[in-house]
């Protein structure tokens, strides 16, 4: 049989185990909710995730990425 996302040619019965490690598999991002492929999720995570958080350089205070540049400039009490 063959993978409905990537096309990968198996057995039947590995079918489901490779469903959960397929690379072309939807998957949610935990922090902001983005459905994207599973192999795009980490670089999701590193430079686009409006919800994931950073840790501020000058306080150490965590914020999500969207937020990030009004917590430096309006916010941050080390500026």
């Amino acid at each position: 049989v063959a993978c409905e996302e990537c096309g990968s040619g198996m057995l039947r019965a590995q079918l489901s185990d490779h469903a959960m490690a397929c690379p072309q598999r939807r998957q949610q991002c935990g922090a902001c909710g983005t459905s994207l492929l599973a192999s795009q999720l980490p670089q999701h995570l590193r430079t686009a995730c409006p919800m994931q958080r950073l840790r501020c350089k000058a306080c150490s205070a965590e914020v999500p990425r969207r937020e990030a540049s009004s917590h430096v400039w309006l916010h941050c009490p080390a500026n």
